[in-house]
């Protein structure tokens, strides 16, 4: 199944494609599964019941590489939707809006993504949720820490996603932490990268990961006021998370698991009985096709459950 990545996440890039399967006819099946609605007032009501049943969420408004500046205004403005929503919800302590850098303007003008980017972390400031920086291609990487940098430096809300696979990670991880700005969700990586800055296989992104989490889990990081987020299914790393805050002695509200909504609901609901503190990524919007795709990547063997939602 291993061979299948490359070619899911070629599909990923074809938008014609992904407006042949939103017209299926059973494509809704698609979304109920995976997505937590088409849009923020759906999203948050999809919130309001795992939040009562002891979950944090994370919302991802779901979109990118937008082209123009009007564009990046009217994300602006659904983040902001969603805020307001947040915080009349009364959810606001368990919330947070996950922002990718594209859909904020970050490929079009630095200066642009970063007024963007301040004004919805001083809206959810103010509401009293947090706010992430999702990471998407290697090309974006240094873009996307000089973002985090300039907000980050004045709203301690604001934390941001490393890929494990990428070779560079480390040496970012060590950098955030000595500038005491980690505050960090580490992901393995879901775009397709050259061998040259990124590893290709399983077992080399899984010890990639660990030593990540080892880093990252070091008593001296949480020292300079670091968060974590673990954000993987992988259940031997989830382990190895969980012993060394154990070990280490760290609290519940300075960890996290991560984990994407709709997939694997029966590990999820372990997790939180065995009282790690648990987060769901809960994606939302019209344009699922390329976070769908990139979801059937990470993982092959949900491939047959899609294939069945197609099936009358």
């Amino acid at each position: 199944m291993t061979l299948l990545r490359p070619l899911l996440l070629w599909f990923a890039g074809k938008p014609a494609i992904g407006n042949a399967i939103e017209r299926a006819p059973y494509a809704g099946r698609l979304v109920n599964r995976f997505i937590a609605g088409s849009d923020a007032q759906a999203a948050v009501a999809t919130a309001c019941s795992l939040i009562d049943r002891g979950y944090r969420v994370t919302f991802s408004y779901l979109g990118e590489d937008v082209a123009t500046e009007a564009e990046t205004a009217s994300a602006v403005a659904e983040y902001e939707t969603l805020i307001d929503l947040v915080a009349a919800a009364a959810i606001s302590e368990q919330a947070k809006v996950a922002i990718k850098p594209s859909l904020i303007g970050l490929q079009l003008d630095a200066g642009l993504a970063e007024r963007n980017l301040e004004r919805i972390v001083t809206a959810a400031e103010a509401a009293g949720a947090r706010v992430e920086l999702d990471i998407e291609r290697s090309n974006a990487v240094d873009p996307t820490l000089a973002l985090y940098r300039a907000v980050g430096q004045r709203h301690e809300i604001l934390g941001m996603a490393l890929q494990a696979y990428l070779h560079r990670t480390p040496n970012d991880l060590r950098t955030l932490l000595d500038d005491r700005i980690a505050r960090v969700r580490l992901v393995k990586g879901a775009y397709a990268e050259p061998r040259a800055i990124a590893h290709q296989s399983r077992k080399a992104v899984f010890q990639a990961y660990q030593r990540l989490l080892r880093a990252a889990f070091a008593p001296e990081s949480f020292v300079r006021g670091s968060f974590f987020a673990v954000a993987t299914h992988d259940e031997p790393l989830l382990a190895s998370a969980r012993s060394l805050a154990f070990r280490r002695h760290i609290e519940a509200d300075r960890w996290e698991v991560q984990l994407l909504y709709g997939v694997r609901p029966r590990l999820q609901e372990r997790l939180l009985h065995e009282q790690y503190p648990v987060r769901i990524y809960l994606p939302y919007g019209e344009r699922w096709y390329p976070y769908f795709m990139r979801r059937l990547a990470e993982r092959p063997a949900n491939i047959w459950f899609a294939l069945r939602q197609f099936l009358p």
